[in-house]
């Protein structure tokens, strides 16, 4: 079960484990639960370099609700690391997300700091707070020219909402971040698929214990 949750690279639901270990959904959930928990980001491999990052929100659909209208949906800031190949192509090499309450400044800085190390270059669009959230940075912003300046990005958080929906249906959204980890734990490591199973066995041993009334959040 934990193999699968680890290395599987569309991820698989609590309800498809259960079928297939022959377990309880609510089983299965829990189990899953840990997993993402030993997924957490820990913050001490920051993103650097050329960091394209901007927001998303993830949840039902809403009318009347367009671009950074939030209703009843949840912000998602992402952060992409972009490197160019030996053949001059843009590649994405790691990513973060980081739930994110509002989008003034001050909410995208502590997004932002979460991801991205000081020094790192930012690449944004031009929405205006981003000029103080990046206070310390070197920042670019630039128009998004209806997502054609941000190609790698979009496609990211594109794979990002179509995993959300397409594996899961639905996610509660007391537990968005534990599932936006799980799914940047297995992105930045679909080159070692060896060491997902490792790593995650490390800190599931090494972690705290997660009670059942915790992994529920109440």
């Amino acid at each position: 079960m934990l193999h699968l949750i680890s290395t599987h690279k569309k991820g698989i639901s609590t309800c498809e484990l259960a079928r297939q270990f022959g377990v309880k959904q609510t089983t299965a959930w829990f189990f899953k639960r840990k997993v993402q928990e030993a997924m957490t980001r820990t913050g001490s491999h920051l993103l650097g370099g050329l960091v394209e990052v901007d927001e998303t929100l993830v949840g039902g659909k809403e009318e009347g609700k367009p671009g950074r209208s939030l209703g009843k949906k949840q912000i998602v800031q992402v952060a992409v690391e972009t490197y160019t190949d030996k053949k001059g192509k843009a590649r994405c090499k790691r990513a973060y997300g980081q739930v994110v309450d509002r989008h003034d400044a001050e909410a995208l800085r502590a997004g932002l700091m979460s991801m991205a190390a000081m020094g790192a270059r930012i690449c944004t669009d031009q929405w205006s707070a981003y000029e103080k959230a990046t206070k310390g940075y070197l920042h670019v912003a630039k128009p998004s020219n209806a997502g054609a300046n941000f190609q790698l990005l979009h496609w990211h958080i594109f794979n990002l909402k179509n995993w959300l929906r397409g594996t899961h249906g639905h996610i509660d959204s007391k537990h968005a971040q534990k599932y936006i980890d799980e799914f940047h734990f297995r992105f930045n490591r679909r080159n070692s698929h060896g060491n997902s199973v490792f790593i995650t066995i490390k800190r599931m041993v090494e972690g705290s214990w997660l009670p059942y009334r915790e992994a529920i959040g109440k």
